[in-house]
């Protein structure tokens, strides 16, 4: 009897993948079912603290107009007013609440008790987890016949960070060969202390800081990208909407329904990340397709309004499209180069 998965791999061999089904592209998660629950879940917890609200008001209602009768004021007026009291206070917490939800204010929170405490973190044991399969007789032998005939290559997209040291006392500078050879597909900037990415306790290494950035710009063989430099303001007139949107534009949610819990205003307060699709179609985020892999150097033009007053790190984040190729030996080649 023949294998029914062979045909299927010797299919895939230098003509792509065939045809298989991938479901409606327009559905995301598990349809509205699970949309529904979701929502309930989360609204629960903020319809229990809500009840407990709305009973610690009405208790402290209840012993205001007590003490308001004692001290022989007319029930109605007081009625009136301890209820107007009890409603803008219902009022307030209730818009704090929605506040904090909607702007993540316990990461924040969280964030900023840690940039002031002080302490070390030891790890003293790790567990990696490894799930083993074992695969179908029927489906090795498939891969056998298939891999006779022709290797099999699996996309990836590598992530590689570099790390630029900019020093004290410079306005411009000019960060040349930052990327020689292959070029990403997505670059991702942020500066932070030199202190905090050296490990000092009393400062945040996740702190991206703008430090009155005036200039930024990424250039590939000489070609400006953006063709108008980011040119932020972010001194009293607050005029970094450019540098804010590339959070979007270079992240692939720019038309989507979609944020990424980053409020305007937040941006300037330690979030200041800057993000290039340097994709033609701006498909860096996308995995219906490739683009051509290019070579040359990536070049980095950085401004400040002031001279920096400490030393700085630049860290650019690059994300490039590569290939794993398994032969028929199960040797596992790469070609990070190119």
């Amino acid at each position: 009897m023949a294998c029914p998965y062979q045909q299927y791999y010797i299919n895939q061999a230098g003509s792509g993948i065939g045809v298989i089904y991938r479901g409606a592209p327009y559905q995301r998660g598990h349809g509205i079912g699970s949309w529904l629950g979701g929502i309930f879940r989360s609204i629960l917890p903020l319809f229990k603290s809500g009840v407990k609200a709305v009973g610690k008001e009405a208790l402290r209602t209840g012993s205001n107009i007590l003490g308001d009768i004692v001290e022989n004021r007319p029930i109605k007026e007081s009625f009136q007013d301890r209820m107007r009291e009890a409603g803008q206070s219902l009022k307030r917490k209730a818009d704090t609440k929605i506040e904090n939800l909607m702007q993540g204010s316990g990461y924040k929170t969280r964030r900023q008790n840690i940039t002031r405490s002080t302490y070390k973190v030891k790890i003293l044991e790790a567990s990696l987890l490894v799930r083993r399969m074992k695969i179908n007789p029927t489906i090795l032998i498939a891969h056998t016949k298939a891999l006779e005939s022709t290797s099999a290559k699996y996309p990836i997209t590598k992530a590689d960070v570099k790390v630029l040291t900019i020093p004290s006392g410079i306005q411009r500078k000019s960060l040349d060969n930052v990327f020689l050879g292959q070029l990403p597909k997505r670059c991702i900037i942020g500066f932070v202390s030199n202190k905090a990415f050296n490990g000092d306790y009393a400062t945040n290494p996740f702190n991206f800081h703008h430090y009155k950035i005036n200039y930024l710009s990424l250039y590939i063989d000489g070609q400006q990208i953006p063709s108008k430099p980011l040119q932020p303001d972010f001194t009293k007139s607050g005029l970094y909407v450019r540098a804010y949107h590339t959070l979007y534009s270079g992240t692939g949610i720019h038309f989507l329904n979609e944020g990424n819990d980053i409020s305007r205003e937040d941006y300037p307060k330690g979030y200041c990340l800057m993000a290039f699709d340097l994709t033609p179609d701006l498909s860096a985020n996308a995995n219906t397709h490739w683009n051509l892999v290019k070579n040359g150097s990536l070049r980095i033009e950085v401004g400040f309004e002031d001279a920096l007053s400490e030393t700085i790190n630049c860290l650019v984040y690059a994300e490039f499209d590569n290939v794993i190729e398994i032969d028929k030996h199960r040797n596992v080649m790469v070609d990070f180069s190119s």
